[in-house]
């Protein structure tokens, strides 16, 4: 047994570097495919359904070769920053598989393509905790916060968020050779807070509230009014009491019926013989079973119902007056 596991570890070991280089060689016949497939599309300038399939076969097998025809499918597509930074993945690639004439082509094509690079710089006024900044979907790096990023022409999407601060987002266009643009992004505020502001302002008792003219002062019994929420709470647990309570009787209605037919099973049993009167017995003792589950159940929440319609806060009655009528207010 020892020998069999030796030798099927051995053979593993030995069919996984084959596996592998199959694999291998299969990606770089797909990205073959890929590359002449593209290489097609960009003689007859057909920029965006040619530009995918150099992006597939790099995938598959990254060559220097690839990465310069995505290049150039991007310069022609307009895609200046993209076919940018592709040339300069180009070299580092020509590099690593010794192709040093792929490398001075790329490193031409790409300072050919700087002068005419569009920027953008995002600046940030005032940082918070946690702020995000993306552009296009994509976070940007803080150390990237105000620095010129060559971007490709046309529009994009800005968003800075950070959590309990309110969402800020805008779209610019970009375009120009040459052009750096700037967006500034503003100092994000915090949810609420100017609600919150003037609650406090109001507190304070500042003029805000100097127009509403105060009720006369009661003559006696001077009367409170309860919080909503009390009020609110109390209402919900007599609703959830009453709901409590109903379906309890409805369990123990339920549960007396099934006890009648139980009754009426083992009554039919007691006049029958054979299988007729095991059967029949059998259904009476089920029903009463669950009967009894059923009636056990049924209190249970009837309890449960009337517990929550006793212990409901309730907003207590309240005498006072106006100095013009007697008034009595609370629930009951």
């Amino acid at each position: 047994m020892r020998c069999l596991l030796c030798t099927a570890a051995l053979a593993a070991a030995l069919l996984g570097p084959v596996q592998r280089a199959h694999a291998q060689a299969e990606d770089q016949a797909a990205a073959r495919a890929l590359f002449e497939e593209g290489r097609r599309l960009l003689r007859e300038e057909n920029y965006e359904a040619g530009c995918p399939k150099f992006e597939a076969a790099r995938k598959l097998y990254p060559s220097a070769g690839t990465l310069l025809n995505l290049g150039d499918c991007y310069e022609h597509a307009g895609r200046t920053a993209s076919a940018w930074t592709t040339f300069g993945e180009a070299v580092t690639v020509a590099g690593r598989t010794n192709r040093p004439d792929a490398i001075v082509q790329a490193r031409a094509q790409q300072a050919a393509l700087t002068p005419r690079l569009v920027r953008l710089a995002i600046r940030v006024a005032r940082s918070v905790p946690g702020l995000v900044v993306r552009r296009d979907g994509l976070d940007v790096p803080q150390g990237a916060w105000g620095e010129a990023i060559p971007v490709d022409p046309g529009t994009h999407e800005l968003r800075a968020e950070a959590a309990g601060y309110e969402l800020w987002s805008q779209s610019i266009v970009v375009a120009g050779a040459g052009h750096t643009a700037t967006v500034d992004i503003p100092e994000l505020h915090l949810i609420g807070a100017p609600a919150v502001a003037k609650a406090a302002v109001v507190a304070a008792g500042s003029p805000l509230n100097t127009s509403v003219r105060p009720d006369p002062a009661p003559l006696f019994g001077a009367m409170t009014t309860a919080p909503n929420e009390r009020t609110s709470v109390g209402r919900t647990q007599r609703i959830a009491g009453l709901t409590a309570a109903g379906a309890g009787a409805i369990a123990l209605i339920a549960a007396g019926i099934l006890s009648l037919v139980a009754k009426s099973e083992q009554d039919a049993a007691t006049t029958e013989h054979g299988s007729s009167r095991v059967n029949d017995s059998a259904a009476a003792v089920h029903l009463a079973n669950a009967a009894t589950i059923l009636v056990v159940a049924g209190g249970t929440v009837m309890a449960a119902g009337a517990i929550l319609w006793l212990t409901s806060p309730n907003t207590p009655a309240q005498v006072g007056t106006n100095g013009h009528e007697l008034i009595l207010r609370g629930s009951f």
